[in-house]
């Protein structure tokens, strides 16, 4: 198990400890408090965070927390093309412009909601307003799976298997073997039961190439039902034929 001083920002580590310590009805010691952490889910490590970051709850606390354990900066970050304001926010443009950032459209919905969210609230925003699922991310710690999303790795550790690349505005997936896998298992091309399971989905494979690829028709953003029906096929195909890696 990767250690805890290693997986996280020094603020990040003492916001858990604290609330680790104030739950337990004796002492804990720090190998302790630091096991505790590591196993941990990182939704739940934010949660920590976030209640730990005091009242009322600030754009900036959630800021630190996403970027802390996850590595966007929701500042820079772009916002999908299919979202809107609420019909409620008087606006003189409801859909997305370039006037809309993450400090105006959090510290919106904060203030619609008396700046009191819980973990699970802001996370299914940040999905509507930038497409970045937390909770699924969160899920994949030990997949071995690697993503990279947005422009960045979200997900990425040396002895991952499988990468999952998604292109500008999430239009389009590419599904390929990591290097780790190919020295291991002397194969140059994914599993073909894995092949097979992506081609099902609606995958191509790229000519001279082991990369398979997946372009939405729509001009919109890859639904998160069909990424997880991919995450679904890779996970499965891992699990059956090459947990020993």
């Amino acid at each position: 198990m990767q250690s805890a001083s290693t997986l996280y920002a020094p603020a990040i580590q003492q916001a858990v400890y604290s609330m680790l310590s104030a739950q337990s009805s004796t002492p804990l010691s720090s190998s302790e408090l630091e096991q505790s952490l590591a196993e941990m889910s990182k939704v739940q490590v934010m949660d920590a965070f976030l209640a730990s970051s005091g009242d009322p709850l600030t754009r900036e606390a959630i800021w630190n927390a996403v970027y802390h354990l996850f590595g966007f900066d929701l500042n820079k970050a772009p916002i999908l093309s299919t979202y809107s304001r609420p019909k409620s926010v008087s606006t003189q443009q409801n859909n997305v412009s370039s006037s809309l950032t993450f400090a105006t459209e959090m510290e919106q919905r904060l203030n619609e909601h008396n700046h009191k969210m819980s973990g699970a609230d802001i996370r299914g925003f940040i999905n509507e307003l930038f497409g970045i699922n937390l909770d699924g991310l969160s899920a994949l710690q030990q997949a071995r799976i690697s993503i990279y999303s947005k422009g960045q790795w979200v997900i990425h550790q040396d002895t991952d298997l499988i990468v999952i690349r998604t292109g500008e505005g999430d239009l389009f997936a590419e599904v390929f073997p990591t290097d780790y896998f190919k020295q291991k298992t002397g194969q140059s091309e994914l599993p073909l039961a894995l092949q097979q399971a992506l081609s099902q989905l609606g995958y191509q494979r790229h000519q001279d190439s082991s990369i398979y690829s997946f372009q939405s028709e729509t001009g919109t953003p890859i639904p998160d039902a069909f990424k997880g029906q991919t995450i679904g096929a890779i996970v499965k195909v891992i699990q059956q034929e090459y947990a020993q890696l």
